[in-house]
């Protein structure tokens, strides 16, 4: 169900719904010209009416209201971090801690299957101690083996986080498996007007399933669900910062009004336009649409960027 239909909460359902019963009011229940053709005396009953409906409806939006605020808090309430687990290549790893990591079957077994570490098998002649011996020579020989915690214990883990001096320093990278929602506004306590550069890569909403992902939203919903997140990713960027949004040419120009929205219509950079893949069988001679196009935002109203260039041969152009 949740990549069929459209999960939407109101963010001030209340104002909405008011504002409707108004205009209802106003312009169905209070008809001037009935008003007047009917005269003074039946001007009372239509009053009365439109106190009658005012206050039902009242009670309705009020009910209502409940439920979405409650809905709105359960989604915005900050949800709990259910794991942490930390990537340290073996260099930055004090060697008195290799006995250990030579013992971790789990540990090894991932960096076999990742880059194919030849390692001898014990047997009569070659014992679990030659093993351990060897292993902890490799792990000298081979600072940059990248050690996860998540295939140790809570002990040792603890032990080797706490010899670590300015362990969040020396942190280079982020990963976060998360709805990126909640993610971002974690991210914010500590990287707000600090990231130089943003890319997202949303659905494109073409009305395809053969993805995991739910990609065939509303345009409505599509677009409120890009734009909380611009918005939080707008607060991240730095003051010289730059936003890239990777989408094709089903929904640019949604997305380009989204930006000038979210970042203002100066900020807006450029355009990028590509084209992947092979060309469609029947397709040659007719006008060709782009595959893909990369929107570029700035936090600043210009940007300089860094020139790339690319040799190519004769054979290439």
């Amino acid at each position: 169900r949740r990549n069929t239909s459209n999960f939407f909460i109101h963010k001030d359902l209340k104002g909405f719904l008011s504002r409707e019963l108004d205009f209802y009011l106003k312009n169905e229940v209070l008809n001037l010209d009935e008003m007047e053709t009917a005269g003074e005396n039946r001007a009372e009953g239509w009053f009365q009416i439109m106190r009658a409906i005012k206050a039902v409806g009242g009670r309705v939006i009020d009910f209502l209201d409940q439920i979405e605020c409650f809905q709105k808090m359960l989604w915005e309430k900050r949800k709990f971090i259910t794991e942490t687990q930390y990537c340290i290549t073996t260099g930055n790893v004090d060697e008195s801690f290799y006995p250990d990591i030579a013992t971790c079957e789990p540990q090894w077994a991932e960096w076999k299957e990742l880059f194919h570490i030849d390692e001898e098998e014990t047997n009569l002649f070659n014992s679990v101690k030659d093993k351990n011996g060897k292993r902890i020579a490799f792990l000298k020989g081979h600072p940059t083996l990248v050690l996860d915690t998540k295939h140790f214990d809570q002990g040792f883990v603890d032990r080797l986080l706490g010899s670590m001096d300015d362990l969040d320093g020396k942190t280079d990278g982020l990963l976060i498996h998360s709805e990126n929602f909640q993610a971002l506004n974690l991210l914010l306590e500590k990287y707000h007007e600090k990231v130089k550069c943003i890319y997202i890569d949303p659905p494109f909403n073409t009305g395809k399933n053969e993805f995991l992902y739910k990609n065939n939203y509303l345009n409505s919903s599509w677009l409120a669900m890009l734009r909380d997140r611009m918005r939080l990713g707008r607060r991240a960027l730095s003051s010289n910062g730059n936003f890239f949004c990777r989408i094709d040419h089903h929904g640019d120009f949604r997305v380009r009004q989204l930006l000038d929205n979210v970042f203002g219509e100066a900020h807006y950079q450029n355009q990028m336009v590509l084209k992947r893949g092979r060309e469609p069988a029947g397709t040659r001679g007719k006008l060709e649409s782009a595959s893909e196009t990369h929107s570029w935002c700035a936090a600043c109203d210009s940007a300089d960027s860094n020139e790339i260039v690319v040799d190519s041969s004769i054979a290439d152009v």
